[in-house]
């Protein structure tokens, strides 16, 4: 693992439904864990094919530490430079034990 590359920081929110003042059920993201994380770059191709869905939302990788990324669920947010991302994917790396790629979309709001 090239350790020295995860320079941007990113923070996992879980969301847990919790009951206000009201007795109203209410979403709210609790801090999970924040980590240093690579952003995968794509070639000229893929940025072509795969930035952005049919609704325009960015899709984006993060590496980040293999041992960190078992705290990590699909259910999670990415919270990234103020925009929020929903996980689609986690794949993990059993073999060398050296870095997790976690796929995840831009929340539209």
């Amino acid at each position: 693992m090239i350790v020295n590359q995860m320079n941007n920081r990113i923070e996992f929110y879980s969301v847990k439904p919790t009951k206000n003042e009201y007795g109203e059920i209410d979403n709210v993201p609790t801090l999970a864990a924040k980590m240093w994380a690579d952003i995968s770059k794509d070639s000229v191709k893929e940025y072509k094919e795969h930035d952005f869905d049919e609704k325009g939302s960015r899709n984006l990788i993060f590496l980040i530490d293999h041992r960190a990324s078992l705290k990590i669920d699909r259910e999670m947010v990415i919270k990234f430079r103020e925009h929020e991302f929903n996980i689609i994917d986690i794949q993990r790396d059993y073999t060398f034990q050296d870095m997790a790629k976690i796929a995840a979309v831009e929340v539209d709001k």
